[in-house]
C-alpha cells in the first residue's frame, strides 16, 4: 500500500526544508573532512554537489512557486529515509574520525614513550659510562700511589740495607782494629824486650823496639827485625811481596810472619823475652 502523496503547500514547504538541510550537512561534511580525506558513503557525490544555503532558499521558493512536479510529488517516507540514511552517514564518519584522531593521539603518545624511553636509556649509559670512567680513574690513581707507595718502602728497604751493610763494615772495621789492637800489644811488648831497651831492673821499656832492627849490620848469622828473626826463618816464612830481609819489612808485615812461626814453633820460638813479658 502506498503512502498518500503530499499535496499543497505543505509538500512544498517540507520539500525546501528537505533540500535545505541536505544542503547543509553537505556543507557540514565537507568542511569537517580533512584536506586528504573524502566522503565514501553512498551519498558523497550529492553532499559535494549540495548548493549553498541561500541558493537551498531559493531554489525552495522556486519551489513553491514553480511547483515542480516530481519534487511535490515525492513520498514523505522516502524523504525521511534518505535524511535519516545522511544522518547515519555523518555519525559513522565521526565515529570513523574520532578513532583516527585517537589512534593516532595514541600513536603520538607511544612515541612520545618512546621518545622518553630513549632519552631515559641514553642518559642511563652516559651515567654508566662516566661511573666506569671515574672508576677506571680511580683504579689508575690506586694503582699509582701504590707503586709509589712500592718504591718508597724498596728505597727505604735499599737505604736500611746500605746502612746496615755501612755498620756491619764499620763494626768489622772496628773489631779488626781491635784485634790488630790486642795481636800488636803482645807483640809490641815482646819487641820491647827482643829489640828494645830494658831499664835498671831488667824490664823491657815501652815504646822501645827497634822494627828496623839489624838493617846496619852484615847480614850474616845474626837476628834482624822488630823480633829478631833469623834470617833463615824470615826466608822461609816470607811471602814474595815481603822485603828480603825483617828489618827492611813494615811492623805489620813482621807480625804476620812472627804469627806463622809462633804457629808452628810456639812461644818457645822466643824463649826469654816470651818468658820475660808473660807469654808462658
Amino acid at each position: 500500500m502506498q503512502t498518500p502523496l503530499m499535496t499543497g503547500r505543505k509538500a512544498k514547504r517540507r520539500a525546501a526544508a528537505t533540500i535545505a538541510t541536505i544542503a547543509v550537512l553537505g556543507l557540514v561534511a565537507t568542511a569537517a573532512l580533512p584536506e586528504d580525506q573524502t566522503i565514501t558513503t553512498s551519498a558523497a557525490s550529492e553532499i559535494e554537489e549540495a548548493p549553498s544555503p541561500a541558493s537551498v532558499v531559493a531554489a525552495g521558493q522556486d519551489v513553491e512557486e514553480a511547483g515542480i512536479p516530481g519534487l511535490l510529488g515525492a513520498n514523505e517516507a522516502g524523504l525521511d529515509e534518505f535524511v535519516e540514511a545522511e544522518r547515519a552517514a555523518m555519525i559513522e564518519f565521526e565515529a570513523t574520525r574520532t578513532a583516527e584522531q585517537a589512534a593516532e593521539q595514541a600513536a603520538a603518545e607511544q612515541a612520545a614513550a618512546e621518545a622518553a624511553a630513549a632519552e631515559q636509556a641514553a642518559a642511563e649509559q652516559a651515567a654508566a659510562e662516566q661511573a666506569a670512567a671515574e672508576q677506571a680513574a680511580a683504579e689508575q690513581a690506586a694503582a699509582e700511589q701504590a707503586a709509589a707507595e712500592q718504591a718508597a718502602a724498596e728505597q727505604a728497604a735499599a737505604e736500611a740495607a746500605a746502612a746496615e751493610a755501612a755498620a756491619a763494615e764499620a763494626a768489622a772495621a772496628e773489631q779488626a782494629a781491635a784485634e790488630e789492637a790486642a795481636r800488636g800489644s803482645h807483640w809490641d811488648r815482646l819487641a820491647d824486650c827482643e829489640s828494645g831497651d830494658w831499664d835498671a831492673n831488667g824490664t823491657p821499656i815501652a815504646g822501645s823496639a827497634r822494627w828496623n832492627y839489624g838493617i846496619s849490620f852484615s847480614h850474616g848469622d845474626h837476628f834482624e827485625g822488630g823480633l829478631n828473626f833469623h834470617p833463615a826463618t824470615w826466608e822461609s816464612y816470607r811471602s814474595g811481596d815481603m822485603a828480603g830481609h825483617a828489618g827492611n819489612a813494615s811492623r805489620s808485615q813482621q807480625i804476620a810472619v812472627a804469627e806463622q812461626v809462633q804457629a808452628d814453633q810456639g812461644w818457645g820460638a822466643w824463649p826469654v823475652c816470651s818468658r820475660k813479658v808473660g807469654l808462658r
